[in-house]
């Protein structure tokens, strides 16, 4: 007859076999996976990354600022403050414009 340490032992190792078998039991739903492995059979996706247009800018990328930090930092707080320029009228003025050159009535000859 067997002891109670030997009893306890199967029983223990019995326990073990049988949740290592219901563990591996569910790997197969959970893996989605419509390809040889799991390093395959994404090609298409792959192809349509690498074509996707960059929706960037170039401009983006370059990081040399032309704008003059003073006026954004007055023009920032204006906005927090509420104070709005009126806007500057575009004007003609500077503009000249030559006198169109005479012509003759018609039906006279020039001499």
């Amino acid at each position: 007859m067997l002891s109670f340490a030997d009893r306890f032992a199967r029983g223990v190792a019995l326990v073990a076999v049988l949740a290592l078998g219901a563990c591996s039991g569910g790997t197969d739903s959970l893996e989605n996976q419509d390809s040889v492995t799991m390093q395959f059979g994404d090609a298409v996706n792959t192809n349509k990354a690498l074509q996707t247009i960059d929706p960037w800018p170039r401009a983006v990328a370059d990081t040399r600022l032309t704008t003059s930090g003073q006026r954004s930092a007055a023009a920032g707080e204006r906005y927090r403050t509420g104070m709005i320029l009126p806007p500057v009228p575009a004007t003609t003025n500077a503009i000249s414009s030559a006198a169109p050159a005479p012509t003759a009535p018609a039906g006279t000859t020039a001499r």
